[in-house]
């Protein structure tokens, strides 16, 4: 920067005796020698500008990780300043990633070693006497505790792009897909005498991560028997498409008011007609969530005579 300084000056300088040796007078020798410094600082601003956007697209190469000098000298301090920012950040989000991936696995764990001891209690409350306030009470927060544990794993599911990092999608039969959500939601479905209809074509095949998604569609299920009335219906349709695989779930349950489709994917967000009943609204933010992770969709209408969801799954690996 001194240089160009120095330089401008001289410039100056040559302009000026340039304008005494050809024997100007001296309001004419003040003209080049305001010539020649404006040029001279126009050279200058040209530079300056030309250099500010080169560091400014070196600094927003580095913050995206698109940068890397093969010598430690072309960094300029500010340069070297935003690796070392960046190469901070990046050791303390693999850190905080690896944190929440072990205490996701540590929840989940909990959450699948409390689950037999749980069922077993309940089992035996059904032995007791049913009329006593004790085996009432005892069902009661068993109940509850199990409930509170299936709430804990699903937020853990949610943290630190844990879902993205944990699928394996993969061509195979949707009808095994639908079976394991349905089988999740069979007990709570007797116990209030609701039908479950399922409807697959012979070979449907999807590309999807089998756990992860019965686990978003066993949410879709459960909310379904949850706000289904006694005795009624819920129907499961799967159809072929050339791009994609579309499974419809329709309840005739409470169904959703119009404002609150969009919100009902929200995280912890959970409709005014939902108050009272179980749940932390947690269920269907986490189904979106995985099915957007594996390169799938999901929607919902309600027309006042119960809700559809509809999800949408890659027919083959490619459209991922």
């Amino acid at each position: 920067m001194i240089g160009i300084y120095m330089a401008v000056i001289l410039l100056a300088a040559a302009g000026l005796g340039l304008g005494c040796e050809y024997g100007l007078d001296a309001r004419a020798a003040l003209s080049v020698l305001a010539l020649t410094a404006c040029a001279a600082l126009l050279a200058l601003w040209l530079y300056e500008r030309r250099r500010r956007r080169k560091l400014n697209e070196r600094i927003c190469a580095i913050l995206n990780g698109k940068f890397s000098p093969t010598v430690e000298n072309e960094l300029s301090a500010v340069e070297r300043l935003a690796m070392l920012k960046m190469q901070s950040l990046d050791a303390t989000g693999e850190k905080l990633r690896r944190g929440y991936k072990n205490l996701s696995s540590l929840i989940s764990d909990i959450a699948h070693q409390t689950k037999t001891p749980l069922s077993t209690i309940l089992l035996c409350t059904d032995a007791l006497d049913a009329d006593s306030a004790l085996t009432g009470s005892l069902r009661t927060q068993t109940e509850k505790l199990r409930f509170l544990m299936e709430a804990l794993t699903k937020l853990s599911k949610c943290e630190c792009g844990l879902i993205a990092g944990n699928l394996s999608p993969k061509v195979q039969e949707v009808s095994a897909l639908i079976g394991s959500a349905v089988g999740e939601v069979l007990t709570a479905a007797d116990t209030k005498k609701i039908t479950i209809r399922t409807t697959i074509p012979d070979g449907l095949r999807a590309c999807f991560d089998l756990r992860w998604t019965a686990e978003a569609l066993f949410n879709i299920l459960d909310n379904a028997v949850k706000y289904s009335p006694e005795g009624s219906d819920i129907s499961i349709t799967a159809a072929a498409y050339d791009l994609f695989v579309r499974i419809d779930i329709a309840d005739k349950g409470m169904g959703i008011p119009e404002d609150e489709l969009c919100r009902v994917w929200e995280r912890f967000h959970r409709a005014p007609t939902a108050e009272g009943s179980p749940g932390v609204g947690i269920g269907l933010y986490l189904t979106r969530e995985i099915l957007t992770a594996e390169g799938g969709r999901v929607k919902a209408a309600s027309d006042g005579n119960g809700s559809v969801f509809t999800v949408f799954l890659p027919a083959n690996v490619t459209e991922l």
